[in-house]
């Protein structure tokens, strides 16, 4: 694509060094802050490169679009910390103009993604289709494997959509479709009472593969709220954060996305 060259591998080296972050105690917050600067560096690549795409005729000639270098700021490797902390969010929908999908996916996480669009179509989250928070969830949990994805891109189809458990069932296995069954929410005549109803089912179980789920389904939320600017968002996860730890936490399980979560809350 003329004007484009290089920005492929570049956008592959940014993704890159946010994925091996290490991230020692007490900087959560700081470098959450750095990481929402650099998201915005990053989607105003996107957007560019989208745009030249849609027409090339349009495209810039000779324009520098990612520095030949990210500032240490973003970059730079911290030494002596617990924790490899996957930050990137919500690219699964766009890198494809730049890094083939068959690189991070397998098979079934795709058709799990593709069953999500399907049964999603026409709707947003905030300014985006929703696919946009199912590949944020996915991301945050590629480290815990296969199952996590999947249940990932299914968790909100019963909830929000006109599939039943059952059908997920038929189609990916009783196990899945018992973890979309935890992560959907009770019905009730408000948000609070829907909430309430299901902290206290989510407080009952076990099944640490939903619990996993339904914290990195929390951990988009939030970040999702700090990248738009939603403050009334955000006020609301605040409120509603010791009722949701008290019912989901559970300690050894999935921490370091809990310790992300207090970074935000707190902040």
């Amino acid at each position: 694509m003329p004007g484009f060259e290089g920005v492929e591998e570049k956008i592959k080296r940014s993704e890159s060094f946010v994925l091996l972050w290490r991230i020692p105690d007490g900087m959560q917050h700081s470098l959450c802050l750095r990481l929402h600067r650099l998201w915005h560096l990053v989607e105003h690549v996107r957007c560019l490169v989208h745009s030249a795409t849609l027409d090339s005729c349009c495209a810039p000639k000779n324009v520098s679009l990612v520095p030949e270098s990210l500032p240490e700021i973003f970059c730079g490797r911290i030494e002596g910390a617990p924790q490899s902390y996957g930050f990137t969010r919500g690219f699964s929908e766009h890198r494809q103009q730049f890094v083939s999908q068959s690189s991070f996916m397998n098979a079934e996480i795709q058709r799990a993604r593709d069953f999500a669009m399907r049964a999603h179509a026409g709707q947003q989250y905030g300014e985006h289709p929703y696919v946009y928070h199912l590949d944020a969830v996915a991301e945050i949990l590629a480290p815990f494997g296969d199952q996590a994805q999947i249940v990932a891109y299914l968790h909100d189809v019963a909830e929000d959509c006109e599939v039943t458990v059952a059908e997920i069932a038929e189609a990916f296995g009783e196990d899945i479709a018992h973890c979309v069954a935890l992560l959907t929410d009770e019905p009730g005549e408000s948000r609070a009472v829907r909430k309430a109803r299901t902290n206290e089912k989510l407080s009952m179980t076990t099944n640490s593969l939903a619990l996993t789920v339904k914290a990195a389904d929390r951990l988009a939320n939030l970040l999702g709220s700090l990248e738009e600017s939603q403050a009334h968002y955000l006020t609301m996860y605040r409120r509603e954060h010791e009722a949701f730890r008290k019912a989901a936490y559970r300690s050894g399980l999935c921490d370091e996305l809990w310790e992300r979560m207090a970074a935000i809350v707190d902040a």
